[in-house]
């Protein structure tokens, strides 16, 4: 129904506020029309070209992943094919922040409508960033004063930086920009391009991974988040990093690089578990081939720990489980250990080349090219 977005976006890094406003194209006629956003924006108002549109707005909206939402209901006349929200306020959010050297704004903050629909939430977002005069965008292009930033990815993911270190490398062909702040993490960098290179080459070798094909790729480091990380087309974000602990800086960039093959599956819905499965199955296979079975051991006795807590994997109600991270890792590693080392590489392999991802399509893959047994064992698996 989306079928673009035109933001223009005025961030005061003073006062940690942003002033938007969004023209959202639609695709089809429709009456009713409903969007969601941050319960922290103020709408100013909702207009047609030419007149202002009559909306309501309901509170106490949680979607996956994101802080506490309101749901915008816009009454749309006849042959309108687009309208236009006027809003302002300040974002909270996972990874979102306004500080003087770094601008995050993302999906995990609602910033920007968000829709229940995947295929309306990949629409297309043009957007025009104004403020940032003295910062960098990452994946954007300056226009004067103004920077431009485009995605059709689920998330649009503004990250503008300000005196940042940017240390830079070319992994055949990849022109690889890892940025940083602070002294512990500038140090930390060459360490991340070395791991980056070997995580690469490591699953394009034993998964058959397609080499990435963005020529260029950024890696950033923002130690004022405490914990996690997230991956999206060409960038990869890391929180806070461990001192002394190679493994866990490998880790932490094996699981995220590998969404960039372990991806496709609804995030919003149980069918996530193969994201965040094969992605740790992966970093986990990365992480026994460089420090040996000992290593591999230690981090799935956790992941056994977790997976006990949270075992559910395909939810009665369809919703993401809170194990998500585990239980599927734990079932494939028990699977490896029960029939073997080849069949485990195989199911990644083939999880990889599916062109949609879902369980029923693993599934079916995994019947046609190895056997029942094996699916039946999954299935199983999922469902108790």
């Amino acid at each position: 129904m989306i079928k673009r977005m035109y933001i223009e976006n005025k961030i005061e890094v003073d006062n940690k506020l942003i002033d938007v406003k969004t023209e959202i194209n639609i695709d089809k006629e429709v009456d009713i029309f409903e969007f969601y956003l941050s319960k922290l924006l103020n709408i100013k108002e909702i207009t047609t070209k030419t007149e202002g549109l009559n909306y309501t707005t309901e509170e106490g909206f949680n979607l996956e992943f994101r802080s506490e939402c309101q749901k915008i209901i816009v009454d749309i006349p006849k042959d309108i094919d687009s309208i236009t929200v006027y809003y302002n306020g300040k974002v909270e959010g996972w990874h979102n922040d306004i500080k003087d050297d770094i601008v995050t704004l993302n999906f995990y903050s609602a910033w920007y409508p968000m829709f229940k629909s995947i295929e309306d939430e990949k629409a297309e977002k043009v957007v025009t960033l104004l403020g940032l005069e003295e910062f960098r965008v990452l994946k954007g292009e300056r226009n004067q004063d103004k920077w431009i930033y485009k995605s059709q990815d689920l998330d649009c993911n503004i990250i503008a930086v300000k005196d940042w270190d940017i240390l830079s490398s070319n992994i055949n062909g990849l022109n690889l920009r890892v940025y940083s702040s602070t002294e512990k993490d500038k140090k930390h960098a060459n360490y991340i391009i070395n791991s980056f290179r070997n995580v690469i080459e490591f699953y394009t070798s034993k998964f058959q991974a397609k080499e990435v094909s963005k020529s260029n790729f950024n890696i950033l480091i923002n130690s004022s988040v405490k914990s996690g990380g997230y991956c999206r087309e060409g960038l990869i974000v890391l929180s806070k990093l461990p001192e002394n602990d190679d493994a866990m800086i490998d880790h932490f960039i094996g699981h995220e690089a590998a969404h960039l093959w372990a991806i496709g599956a609804d995030i919003n819905t149980w069918e996530d578990w193969l994201n965040e499965t094969f992605a740790e199955c992966m970093a986990l296979t990365f992480i026994k081939e460089v420090y040996g079975e000992e290593k591999y051991d230690e981090y799935m006795e956790g992941i056994r720990e977790r997976a006990q807590k949270y075992p559910q994997i395909k939810t009665r109600d369809g919703k993401r489980p809170e194990g998500v991270h585990a239980a599927g890792t734990y079932l494939f590693h028990e699977l490896k250990v029960k029939f073997g080392e080849e069949v485990f590489i195989e199911i990644i392999k083939l999880f990889i080349k599916l062109d949609k991802k879902t369980t029923e399509k693993l599934l079916n893959s995994v019947r046609e090219n190895i056997n029942e047994e094996i699916t039946i064992y999954i299935e199983r698996g999922i469902s108790e």
